[in-house]
């Protein structure tokens, strides 16, 4: 990338801010993902059941 004016550089910084925000924000949703996807099946684990789908129905996880 490249400015030709200071207009045109803040433009660039905010967007790149903003890109470096929702970056961080997959990451940190990714990582919730996998620490629910782990405790979902050590629940399972503990149940003595493999899936998930094998709980009763209205069971919250």
């Amino acid at each position: 990338m490249s400015a030709f004016v200071f207009g045109e550089l803040e433009v660039q910084c905010v967007a790149e801010n903003i890109k470096a925000g929702i970056v961080c924000a997959a990451e940190r949703l990714a990582v919730r993902m996998a620490e629910a996807d782990r405790r979902r099946a050590m629940d399972g684990r503990r149940d003595g059941r493999r899936n998930t789908a094998e709980r009763e129905p209205g069971v919250a996880l």
